[in-house]
């Protein structure tokens, strides 16, 4: 059972890292293509569209659905290691070779 949690919690950090690094394909092609406010509002809707998605289908596939806050806690902390650490390489890099 505490090995299955701790699958759990680690899918859950790697969700948070996933959704950020989604997140990094936006913020690229804003730099590489000027956008609009209402483009880039747009595109944040439908982001957090498809996050809450991916959420809900985490949840109901790993977890029969029920919300569990160590799963929420491990996103968040998957979603801030992943910004703290690559984050700033992976958008320099690509803005770089796409501008």
């Amino acid at each position: 059972m505490i090995r299955q949690e701790a699958d759990f919690l680690l899918v859950s950090v790697l969700f948070g890292a996933g959704l950020t690094a989604v997140y990094e394909i936006l913020r690229i092609a804003r730099r590489a293509v000027r956008h609009a406010s209402a483009a880039v509002a747009v595109e944040d809707f439908l982001y957090w569209i498809f996050a809450a998605f991916a959420c809900f289908c985490l949840l109901f596939a790993l977890n029969d659905g029920n919300m569990r806050w160590f799963a929420v806690a491990g996103a968040l902390s998957g979603m801030w290691l992943y910004h703290i650490s690559l984050s700033r390489v992976v958008v320099a890099l690509f803005g770089t070779v796409l501008g």
